[in-house]
Order: structure tokens, then C-alpha cells, then sequence
């Protein structure tokens, strides 16, 4: 899940309404966008809840004012990767 807060700057980061989204469906829902736009994300890949993407190097989050996140990483199995590639799963 994915946990969003608004505040308004301007009145002391006063509330002004909290949501929150399965995150497979925010993802699917960008995929969805991008592939309309001829864009493929070969290396993220969504299986029922779970979002995986696939990356080398460092990566760096930028994003918002201020943010929490929490991210669990391992490395995935061979049987997993093969899994994904048989599926097709995006």
C-alpha cells in the first residue's frame, strides 16, 4: 500500500486529505499510460501485489518536499527471474 498525506504549505502543513493505493495498481496504471505511448518498462514487472523492478547501479530517490519510504530489497532467485521471463508478467 501507499500512503499519501496532503498538507497545505502555506497554513503550517495544516491537513487537508490523506489516501491511500494498492501500489501494483498505481504501477499498472503508469505502465498502462506509457505503453499508450509506444514507451515499454521491460524491467518492471508486476505479479498479483507484487512490483518488481530490476536495476543496476545506485539508485537515488528524489521526490516531493518531504518523504518516508520504506524499501525491502533481495536479490531474486533464479527461479523467480525465470518465472518472470516465462510469464511475460508487466
Amino acid at each position: 500500500m501507499v500512503y499519501v498525506t496532503f498538507t497545505n504549505i502555506k497554513d503550517n502543513n495544516s491537513f487537508l486529505k490523506s489516501t491511500s493505493h494498492d501500489i501494483s495498481e498505481v504501477v499498472r496504471e503508469y505502465i498502462d499510460k506509457e505503453k499508450k505511448r509506444d514507451r515499454d518498462l521491460p524491467f518492471v514487472k508486476i505479479s498479483g501485489d507484487v512490483v518488481s523492478v530490476e536495476t543496476v547501479g545506485e539508485c537515488k530517490f528524489r521526490y516531493g518536499v518531504s518523504q518516508q519510504v520504506k524499501v525491502n530489497k533481495r536479490s531474486i532467485t533464479l527461479e523467480e527471474k525465470a518465472a518472470n521471463n516465462r510469464d511475460g508478467a508487466s
